[in-house]
């Protein structure tokens, strides 16, 4: 458990450096939070997202590219049978790299409606039994769908390294802070 959190706290420091550093440059920066459900290889559970992002390169009016991440927190709960369950706290972790279009592809847009398209790496411990074994490390997909008002839907998958264990899935609903 304190190898996993002392990953979890390198990662949470590099994701603060890189924020800190694209915002001197004068880059934007968008942030969503969210809950929805979150699936992995011997469970699932409901989470919560956190999603902030600094928005490299903008492309005419409607158009950035960023990097960001997705965190997420998830209960998750087995139950090995009637005498038995268990529950943890999973992580989700990535680090993604995204093309956002229309609704809220940058602080100052205000279609009513966009979306959004990732690729990247990280890590979750959704997929473990016990939440101090090794994560789930692999390639994270992402799309999802922003409307006006502020709220939009994310669908986000998982492939593991590992091609005998199923990384995660998952379907969210955000709230855009930007």
């Amino acid at each position: 458990m304190k190898t996993l959190i002392k990953k979890v706290t390198t990662v949470v420091i590099t994701i603060t450096i890189i924020t800190l550093t694209f915002s001197l440059k004068a880059q934007t920066f968008s942030h969503s939070l969210g809950a929805g459900i979150l699936l992995g290889e011997e469970g699932g559970g409901f989470g919560s997202i956190y999603s902030p992002r600094i928005n490299i390169l903008q492309v005419g009016e409607g158009m950035t590219t960023s990097i960001g991440t997705h965190f997420a927190l998830a209960l998750n709960t087995q139950d090995e049978g009637s005498s038995t369950s268990q529950s943890f706290i999973g992580i989700e972790l990535p680090i993604m790299l995204e093309l956002n279009l229309g609704a809220n592809s940058h602080p100052n847009n205000n279609n009513s409606f966009g979306g959004f398209l990732g690729i990247g790496y990280g890590f979750s411990s959704l997929s473990q039994a016990d939440p101090g074994e090794v994560m789930v490390k692999g390639v994270f997909y992402n799309a999802g769908l922003r409307f006006k008002g502020d709220w939009g839907i994310k669908l986000a998958y998982l492939e593991n390294f590992n091609p005998n264990i199923f990384g995660g899935a998952s379907i969210v609903f955000q709230w855009n802070i930007n």
